[in-house]
């Protein structure tokens, strides 16, 4: 005897079929999507690690260049030790691959192809890293998708701070109020026998007032004046004396005080304060140690007499090899130093410029 529910039948294979169908397009949205995250974060870590490692290798050797091969290797290295495969030469922009960049991030040309990148290339300040990844899935392929890609990319750039600190022990580079006209910066190292450091004819004589032209003919003299950054904004004696006495003896106490550079003139105001006015300064700058000095327009400079305010263009870098004299008659022997050999500084903001005029640093730009 046939009852209602005699034509029901296999429906419960049919239901258990599509519920299956939609606990496996489940799992495969929960497990292999989340895993498809977590190895996109991963290689995003090392794409990040690998530009700031490749930018950093260049800044390092600023002075004397570095190599395409090593400059890949290290961006592979990175690469490699999270997982994520190496940054073989591109052979298009949807691929893994790495490439110099500029100051913006724009590519100049593929990292791997043997060109080397050039010390003193304006046009090369960085790399930019893109990798892609596939990786098996635990459910998807039930749906059709066996494999998953995901691709992440990074660039760092490096170049001069957009900002300097006051507190030295986390630069290693004391940021003295010593101003210095800009043009007396780019005549000692455009006019006057470039960088120094390697006889007499590349010392120069520090000495005041900075409303004095330099002059690179006569005892190849240059002029600053006393300023008292962005802590102060007078020009007595006991304010000065007592930046200089904490700059050198406690610069820590500054915390993370710190000056802003803009080479458009946007800069942090310091106050100048004309030489005459120190009477007695009782300044142990330390001979043979290289130090950071803030740079002001030369209009500035010229009219700064007996004081002025002016915004901070840029920064240099002084080695002193000799002082002598004390009060306005204070006199330093030293030389201007190339920036781009010096080590850099990482925890200072990256500057818009391609130019590296103070103390380097790197960071990500993407």
């Amino acid at each position: 005897m046939r009852t209602d529910r005699s034509g029901e039948r296999g429906q419960v294979l049919v239901l258990a079929a599509l519920m299956m169908a939609a606990m496996v397009g489940f799992l495969a949205a929960v497990v292999d999507v989340g895993n498809a995250y977590a190895q996109r974060r991963m290689m995003q870590n090392g794409a990040d690690a690998a530009a700031v490692a490749g930018a950093r290798l260049m800044a390092d050797n600023l002075a004397h260049g570095v190599s395409d091969a090593a400059v890949l290797g290290t961006i592979n290295t990175y690469l490699s030790n999270n997982g994520t495969g190496a940054a073989v030469p591109n052979t298009g922009p949807d691929v893994s691959g790495a490439w110099y960049t500029r100051i913006d991030g724009t590519r100049v040309r593929a990292v791997g192809t043997g060109s080397l990148p050039p010390a003193d290339a304006t046009d090369i300040r960085g790399v930019e890293v893109q990798a892609g990844k596939q990786f098996s899935t635990f459910f998807a392929g039930v749906l059709g998708y066996d494999r998953l890609t995901v691709k992440a990319s990074s660039a760092a750039a490096y170049g001069s701070a957009s900002s300097e600190l006051l507190n030295w022990t986390l630069t290693g580079v004391p940021l003295l109020p010593l101003a210095f006209d800009i043009q007396a910066y780019q005549n000692g190292i455009n006019s006057c026998n470039g960088w120094g450091g390697f006889g007499s004819d590349h010392q120069f004589h520090f000495s005041q007032y900075i409303d004095t032209p330099s002059d690179c003919a006569v005892e190849n003299d240059m002029h600053f004046s006393y300023s008292t950054l962005n802590i102060g904004a007078n020009c007595s004696d006991s304010t000065i004396k007592t930046q200089f006495d904490n700059l050198i003896n406690d610069p820590s106490s500054y915390g993370t005080t710190s000056i802003q550079v803009d080479p458009s003139g946007n800069g942090s105001q310091i106050q100048i304060c004309h030489g005459s006015r120190m009477s007695n300064p009782e300044i142990v700058v330390g001979v043979g140690r290289t130090i950071a000095v803030p740079l002001v327009s030369h209009p500035i400079a010229v009219g700064c007499n007996p004081q002025c305010v002016a915004p901070v263009l840029g920064v240099g870098l002084v080695r002193i090899t000799d002082e002598t004299g004390s009060g306005p008659n204070m006199y330093y022997t030293g030389y201007w130093v190339d920036p781009k050999g010096q080590t850099p500084v990482g925890g200072l903001r990256l500057g818009t410029s391609s130019t590296i005029t103070g103390i380097p640093t790197y960071s990500l730009i993407r």
